[in-house]
């Protein structure tokens, strides 16, 4: 079994200065570099689900909160490992080398250190593995090193009066080359015995030299810098399987970039809603609405189930943290029966202020969650398995209620809990005026409307 760890550094925050040539945001540069990631990976562990281990660890410098709800949304769904650390540094430098030092600390056979202004194809990460193995096998008295990205910038006078030797891979030539970024593969070992060209990476000024006083050495030897042994190759690919989303001098004039990355763009994927009044059966699972309790009074609205678990078929599949697939105030009401308690408490503010965008002036938020006052009486009475109530999934007892049901997946988990003065302090922290909190054994309901105007 492969080992890959991919150490992620992101930092999805507005630029004051600097110009990339795709002309958005740092923000939505970063969202789209995740997610052409995030396909990779996939891509990979779906081509060979037997022979590679993947690890991904987000390394996050003071992002957007959108943007880190979108690495827990995927995290949440994802088959493969997904760990968010906020780093405790500011800078880029300083956070190159706590990326470098997960690397060192978390790795075992391969390391990968990736940056969020990279836009992958979809092959990128199989490739590079592939790569990496097979010219190990032809190269056997070097560490071979992979950059995915074959930078413009590097073919002019400067650089072309290096020696450079092209392989065959298994889907496109390779060539060596003596500059990469940060962001490289590399064997762990490499880290390891050569961890004070790493450490000086994140020590130096960040400028165009940067590299070649640090890492770069590990390829060749430098005017000025004390001589190496050199026992490292670094191979690029002929072409690009990910594009830096730099400034115009790192723009790829043989592929095109516009192609991979409208391949992200969500700005026209808002879903088209059925006509009618519509409820939102939010976190849906199975269950139709008409089988659910206190929906007596919506027997002549729409349906239409949303839910995290793509298996159980909803008619959108989304996080109830992000319902952005839904326009602004276009749903008559939302109709949520046992789903917040699924959500961590800090997420409980973004769920309620996400779901209060998208109904209508007039709308209505019904929200059904377990009374812990009242479920804590069968607690203190020592009767915590017992079956409370039958259910679909089968008998449902106190730690069920409590904790998620026990025989159910990890999207069944409960991650936070309320009474009703819990619940009344919560929604109206929000600034919401409108709402009423009902205990109804050991459930409760609490109803929220927009106000009109």
């Amino acid at each position: 079994m492969i080992d890959l760890l991919i150490v992620y550094q992101s930092h999805a925050q507005t630029e004051s200065v600097k110009k990339r040539y795709v002309g958005e945001s740092k923000p939505e540069i970063s969202r789209r570099c995740f997610l052409s990631l995030i396909d990779s990976i996939k891509y990979c562990v779906k081509r060979a689900p037997t022979d590679i281990q993947i690890n991904l660890v987000v390394l996050d410098d003071r992002s957007n909160e959108n943007f880190l709800n979108l690495i827990r949304k995927t995290a949440y769904v994802s088959s493969f490992n997904i760990e968010l650390i906020n780093s405790n540094v500011q800078g880029v430098m300083p956070n190159i080398l706590s990326q470098f030092k997960l690397g060192l600390e978390k790795g075992k056979q391969l390391v990968y250190f990736a940056q969020d202004d990279y836009l992958y194809y979809e092959t990128a990460i199989y490739e590079m593995i592939d790569s990496y193995f097979n010219f190990c096998n032809i190269i056997g008295n070097a560490q071979i090193c992979i950059y995915p990205f074959d930078d413009p910038y590097r073919y002019n006078l400067n650089y072309i009066k290096d020696a450079c030797r092209v392989l065959r891979g298994s889907d496109r030539h390779w060539k060596n080359s003596y500059y990469t970024a940060s962001c490289f593969m590399m064997p762990h070992s490499t880290l390891v015995e050569n961890w004070e060209l790493f450490e000086e990476m994140g020590s130096v000024e960040h400028d165009e030299f940067c590299e070649d006083k640090s890492i770069n050495r590990l390829f060749r030897n430098f005017d000025g810098l004390p001589k190496r042994e050199i026992n490292h190759l670094l191979f690029t690919p002929l072409t690009s399987l990910a594009l830096h989303l730099e400034s115009d001098f790192e723009k790829d004039s043989f592929l095109d970039w516009k192609e991979l990355w409208n391949k992200y763009d969500n700005s026209n994927k808002q879903v088209q809603l059925p006509e009618g009044k519509i409820v939102i059966n939010l976190g849906s699972g199975n269950t139709k609405l008409s089988d659910m309790q206190y929906t007596e009074d919506l027997t002549d609205y729409v349906e239409v189930t949303v839910d995290l678990d793509p298996k159980l078929n909803p008619d959108i599949c989304a996080d109830m943290r992000d319902l952005s697939i839904i326009p602004e105030s276009t749903i008559e009401l939302i109709y949520s029966s046992h789903s917040l308690e699924h959500v961590a408490f800090h997420d409980v503010k973004t769920c309620l202020i996400e779901w209060f965008r998208v109904i209508k002036p007039g709308g209505e938020i019904r929200v059904i969650v377990p009374n812990l006052k009242k479920i804590f009486e069968f607690v203190r009475d020592g009767n915590i398995l017992d079956k409370v109530y039958d259910s679909d999934c089968g008998p449902i007892s106190t730690i069920d209620i409590i904790y998620g049901y026990r025989y159910g997946n990890d999207f069944m988990q409960h991650k936070t809990g309320f009474t009703k003065e819990s619940a009344e302090v919560i929604f109206a922290s929000l600034g919401f005026t409108h709402f009423a909190v009902f205990e109804l054994e050991i459930d409760l309901m609490i109803r929220l409307f927009k106000p009109l105007g």
